[in-house]
């Protein structure tokens, strides 16, 4: 991979993301991906000791609506496609505390449900494996979507 250079992997990237209906992220092989972070996290498999800040965006990833979700049996299918060990309880249950007249669509829905259970799987597996030495913030200046908050962490140029 080093010795790749930056156009020819992203061309390759870009060009096969558009084959797949799910998540595109390095997936586990149990070898060179060993397994997901927060399984790594709550199995103690990592190599770090000190204190961590979290944070995202209030609306990191649900200010718009999430492609390919029209209906509410898509909800129901996309819960299951990005989290595959939910079960159909758990997905009836969801959509109670998500409820459809509170979105303008089915898409907005499920960007809202995906995020919340994105980032508190991944916060809650990082906050448990360092003991409790994290600072976890949710960030709702300016626009408060991905990214936005950078310019206050860091006031130069880049």
């Amino acid at each position: 991979m080093r010795k790749v250079n930056f156009t020819t992997l992203n061309t390759a990237a870009s060009a096969v993301q558009g084959n797949y209906s799910y998540q595109f992220q390095p997936r586990v092989d149990g070898d060179f991906v060993a397994d997901t972070y927060e399984t790594q996290f709550y199995q103690k498999r990592f190599n770090f000791n000190g204190s961590m800040v979290l944070s995202h965006e209030l609306h990191e990833a649900n200010g718009q609506a999430y492609s390919g979700v029209n209906t509410t049996a898509d909800v129901s299918t996309y819960l299951k496609t990005f989290f595959p060990a939910i079960t159909d309880d758990a997905i009836e249950r969801a959509l109670e505390l998500y409820p459809e007249s509170e979105y303008s669509s089915p898409g907005l829905r499920f960007s809202d449900m995906k995020q919340s259970f994105d980032l508190t799987a991944h916060n809650l597996a990082v906050t448990q494996a360092l003991n409790n030495k994290t600072w976890n913030a949710v960030v709702a200046l300016g626009s408060a979507t991905h990214g936005a908050d950078q310019s206050y962490y860091c006031p130069c140029p880049i």
